[in-house]
C-alpha cells in the first residue's frame, strides 16, 4: 500500500506556540498564585519575543513576590527600556526599590548591632 509522504519540517504555526495564548496562560497562573507555572510561561513568551514588555514586567513581579529584588529590578528595568510610559511598571519598580532599601536598612542594623562583624 502507498505510504504518505514524510514532511521534513512542521509548519511554523505548529512549531511555535501562539504568544498571546501563552501570555494569557501565564497571567492566569500568576493571578492564581501559581508562581512557578507563571514564570515558566513568561519565559516561554520571552523565548518567542525577548522584548515582550508584559512578560518582562510580570516576570519581574514574580521575582519581587519571592523576595528576589535584584532580579526583579533587572527585569522591570528591561521592560521599561522598551516602554517608558507605563505607570504600572514604574509603580512596580518603586516597590522593588523600596524592598531593596528595606534589605539594605536591615543589613545596616545588623552590622551596627553586631559591632560590624567580619
Amino acid at each position: 500500500m502507498g505510504e504518505r509522504p514524510h514532511s521534513a519540517a512542521a509548519p511554523a504555526s505548529a512549531a511555535r506556540p501562539d504568544l498571546k495564548s501563552v501570555l494569557t496562560r501565564a497571567v492566569g497562573c500568576h493571578q492564581a498564585g501559581l508562581l512557578s507555572e507563571a514564570e515558566r510561561h513568561y519565559r516561554e513568551v520571552l523565548d518567542i519575543d525577548p522584548q515582550q514588555f508584559d512578560a518582562l514586567h510580570l516576570l519581574g513581579l514574580i521575582h519581587y513576590q519571592r523576595g528576589a529584588c535584584a532580579e526583579a529590578l533587572r527585569d522591570i528595568d528591561r521592560a521599561l527600556a522598551i516602554k517608558r510610559d507605563i505607570a504600572a511598571a514604574h509603580n512596580s519598580r518603586a516597590a522593588v526599590l523600596n524592598g531593596l532599601e528595606r534589605f539594605a536598612g536591615q543589613r545596616r542594623r545588623v552590622l551596627r548591632l553586631s559591632g560590624g562583624y567580619k
